[in-house]
Order: structure tokens, then sequence, then C-alpha cells
């Protein structure tokens, strides 16, 4: 009886242990704190093999970081309505080719330039913790253009194994394109379509203004509304020019957000303070004080020393 009882509190308390496992987060298992008055540098390798040289890239400092991950808009980029909450890899890189415009039709300063060096290596160093964007210039080499797309990057970065790389590296990517032979087409045509993400909330706007920008410049402005369903197209746009689409003012209770696809810009106008979803959102940052791996062990070695306390008492 006695060895009985010891294999039924043995096996009650391995599955008590693996629920506590799965129920309740190990806070002194998360990942640790940033350490937000650290210094960070930010190393570029431009060119994914082909070493592009000469290639200019600015760094601004959109946001602060606290310990615990959470970003606070900062200085000029404090005035544009646009959400860091709840985003996945593709709404970051919408939001970089957001704030990207924003900066070059504003003309607001970079913390920071310079070029990459002959093997396309570009270093930012003596940089404070936070949220920064980088865009890169256009370059030609013969027959092709280079446009890196702008992106995001928290300094410091998370690496895969979750620790905080304060002195972090990054690849952008970009687009390669072939420049047209003699006599051959050198326009494009661009394309805006405005999506409401407010459940036909009362206070929509009526209509929007939408800039199309050449080159960091106002190169036209368009209304959207109900009437032209919400979008428009440029025709005959001069492909060595560099083309960007923002809206030229946020309505208030709104945040904006432009995905860029090839030559079509979707501007997704989404309302603040909205309900939560049923479901909560997926996170993409990882997740803390959460321990899986005991979860399988724990609960099978319970359930085969209740096995075995079973057959015992059958047997008796």
């Amino acid at each position: 009886m006695g060895f009985k009882k010891i294999l039924g509190g043995a096996a009650a308390f391995l599955l008590a242990l693996s629920l506590a496992v799965c129920l309740f987060p190990q806070p002194a298992l998360a990942y640790t704190r940033i350490e937000t008055g650290r210094e960070t540098s930010l190393t570029i390798q431009y060119g994914d093999g082909e070493r592009i040289s000469g290639v200019s890239f600015s760094l601004y400092r959109v946001a602060e970081v606290s310990e615990t991950v959470r970003f606070t808009l900062t200085g000029e980029f404090s005035d544009y309505r646009v959400s860091l909450e709840d985003l996945d890899s593709g709404d970051w890189r919408d939001l970089a080719e957001t704030l990207a415009a924003y900066a070059a039709r504003d003309r607001l300063s970079p913390l920071k330039t310079g070029e990459t060096n002959r093997e396309g290596r570009l270093v930012f160093s003596n940089l404070k913790t936070g949220l920064y964007l980088v865009v890169g210039e256009r370059s030609r080499d013969g027959r092709y253009t280079y446009e890196p797309e702008p992106f995001l990057i928290c300094l410091p970065n998370l690496s895969p194994s979750g620790l905080w790389q304060y002195n972090a590296e990054a690849a952008p990517k970009y687009e390669k394109d072939r420049r047209p032979s003699h006599g051959d087409d050198d326009t494009r045509d661009l394309r805006v379509r405005k999506v409401w993400e407010d459940d036909g909330a009362a206070g929509r706007p009526s209509k929007i203004e939408v800039q199309l920008l050449r080159n960091g410049r106002v190169y036209d402005t368009v209304t959207l509304s109900r009437r032209n369903n919400w979008r428009h197209t440029w025709y005959d746009l001069d492909r060595d020019d560099r083309w960007q689409v923002v809206e030229k003012w946020t309505p208030e209770g709104y945040t904006v957000s432009v995905n860029r696809e090839g030559t079509t810009y979707l501007m997704t106008n989404t309302r603040t303070g909205r309900p939560p979803a049923p479901n909560p959102p997926e996170e993409h940052l990882p997740q803390t004080g959460q321990l899986w791996w005991p979860v399988a062990p724990l609960a099978l070695a319970g359930m085969v020393l209740f096995g075995i306390g079973w057959q015992l008492e059958r047997r008796r």
C-alpha cells in the first residue's frame, strides 16, 4: 500500500506540475530587458553578394524603446498618425514605406548619413537605443537600377536565440530593374487605392487627398472618394524617377499605412480605439515568461506513473 501511495502521489504531482507550466508564466525565464542607456550600432551589408558600393543611406530615429519593448514615436515623427501596436512583419514593412515617404516630403533631417564602401558595408555607430528608419538612395550600375527598400529596425535587435544584439547587422532588400533599351517604353503607370478599416464607423471623411511624390517632391495631388471608388491611376511616369505616395493629411481618429506591391499602392486608414478582436492577434515579438519544452515529458511521465498505479490496483 505504501508503494502504491507513493506512485499515486508522484503521478498527481507530475500532472499538476505539467499543468502549472502550461497555464502559468514563469517570469524568471523571460528574455532580459533592454538596457536603454547602453550604446548601440548598426552595420549595413548591401548587395546580397553583389557588394554595391557608393550607395548613400540615411538613418532616422523614429521612436524610443522601453526596457519591455514598448515603442513611443519621438521627435518630428510623433506628428504622424501611424500605429506601432500589434504589427507583423508585413505591417512593419508598410510602416517603413509610409514613414520614408513622409520623411522625404517633409524634408526631415536624418540623424546620420553614410555611403557603402567597396565591400558594400556601412557602419552607423554611437547610437541610442530605439526604433530606427533606414532609407537608401537609388543607384545605377550599367543598365541596371537598384532601389533599396526602406526598413525599420529596433536597436538593440533580438537574435533568433532570444538575446539582444547591441551591435546589430542588416541586409536591406532591394529591387533590381533593367533599364529599357533604346526605343522601349521607359514609362510606368502607378495606381493607388484607399481602404477603410472602421466597420463603416460614423465620422469617416467623404474624401481624402493623396500626394504623388517624384524624388521626394510633390508631383501631383488627387482626391479619392466614393465617386472614383477611392482609387486613381497615374499614367506615363518616368521609370528613372523615384515615386512615392502619401496621404496629405490623416483624419483624426485614424492611422494610415501604405503597402506597395509593384506599381500598386494600397493606402489603409484604420480607426483607432476599436474594441479588441475576439481572438488576440498573433504575437511577433518573442513570447516571454513561457517555457514549453517540459510540458510533454512531464505529462507523459505522469500518465505512465498513473498507469502503473492503476495496474497495481487492479491486481490487488
